[in-house]
Order: structure tokens, then C-alpha cells, then sequence
């Protein structure tokens, strides 16, 4: 059974580093994630110790400019 591990950043990967110094796991966040997604890095911590990681990246990209605005709301004409 494997444990994995998100990170956004840099940042949380230091956090995680120092908060788990003493378990022998945290040393898997001194290489490199099995993937990493923008600023995302995705850890493997069930891979045996000097296993070869590869990492996989994948392109981030903004959907933004693809997003469609919602419809204007509907005026409510009354007949009489």
C-alpha cells in the first residue's frame, strides 16, 4: 500500500520537511515529486529508499479565457 503526498509549493514541502525531520519517510521530499502540476507537487511515500523518480510534468495552464459568462436573467413581461 502506498501513501502519497500533495503540496502546493515550495513552501508546504520545507513545512512538511521540518514537521516530519525525525520519520524516515520525510526524506522522500528531498527528491524530486513523482509529478508536478504548476506549483503542485505530487509525492510518492511508498516508493522502496533509492528508488529512481522521474518526474512528470504537466503543463498548467488558466481555462479562464475559455469560460462562458452565465446567461443575463430573464425580464418578466406581464400581459394583461
Amino acid at each position: 500500500m502506498h501513501t502519497y503526498v500533495l503540496l502546493l509549493g515550495d513552501v508546504e514541502r520545507e513545512h512538511m520537511r521540518k514537521r516530519f525531520a525525525v520519520q524516515a519517510l520525510a526524506s522522500t521530499l528531498d527528491g524530486p515529486p513523482v509529478f508536478r502540476f504548476g506549483n503542485r507537487l505530487f509525492y510518492d511515500l511508498g516508493l522502496p529508499p533509492g528508488t529512481v523518480v522521474k518526474t512528470l510534468e504537466i503543463p498548467d495552464f488558466d481555462l479562464s479565457p475559455r469560460c462562458v459568462p452565465p446567461m443575463p436573467r430573464p425580464s418578466l413581461t406581464w400581459m394583461r
